[in-house]
């Protein structure tokens, strides 16, 4: 075998590792594009999604203000109904650990001044707290009425009412169970007799 011959049978091994090499090469180049394609669709829905997360988010944030406007005045008629006008029911939003949260506030607004507490740190009694509890789950009830037929329960609501906060909380309840059915469960004959002063 010449030189020649050698060379030549050289070359056609390199050849054929060559080809071999191109075929793998075509292969990878196959999956670069198959996992571009991949990056670029999951691209676009991280995008799309995001998009969706932002509409979503903006939509709860306006929820949450516009629901809270409409539980603030039903709120606010109720607590005025029964203890005054000078007073009214305030949504304080925020947030916990990530969580959306709504605390109560109690504004009194009288000719020189202006104050808001916690429903809890009424120190008047008359069971504030109770009132301002109530006032919210008629508001639930009046937010709910068309999806929810389910009568009132109230056990022992009133027990640290004097009589005449409690005249006024059951005027309101005498007026809501024209829709809803209401439960007063008690140990007291108290409001039975309110109840029959009020007609």
């Amino acid at each position: 075998m010449t030189r020649l011959d050698e060379l030549y049978a050289e070359l056609k091994r390199y050849d054929g590792q060559i080809e071999q090499c191109n075929g793998i090469i075509q292969d990878k180049s196959k999956k670069i594009v198959e996992r571009q394609n991949a990056i670029q669709t999951l691209e676009a829905s991280k995008a799309s999604n995001l998009l969706k997360k932002t509409i979503l988010t903006e939509a709860c944030k306006q929820i949450r203000t516009i629901s809270s406007d409409i539980f603030s005045q039903i709120s606010t008629t109720a607590v005025q109904q029964i203890l005054g006008d000078h007073l009214s029911v305030k949504i304080v939003q925020g947030e916990r650990g990530g969580v959306p949260t709504a605390d109560f506030k109690i504004c009194a607004t009288y000719d020189d001044y202006y104050l808001e507490v916690e429903p809890t740190d009424d120190e008047s009694g008359g069971g504030v707290a109770d009132i301002v509890s109530l006032a919210n789950l008629l508001t639930i009830n009046v937010l709910n009425r068309e999806q929810n037929s389910a009568p009132i329960i109230l056990d022992e609501p009133f027990a640290f009412f004097d009589d005449e906060r409690l005249e006024n909380v059951l005027n309101t309840l005498i007026e809501k169970s024209k829709t809803t059915q209401i439960f007063i469960l008690t140990c007291s004959d108290r409001e039975q007799r309110i109840l029959n002063k009020l007609g």
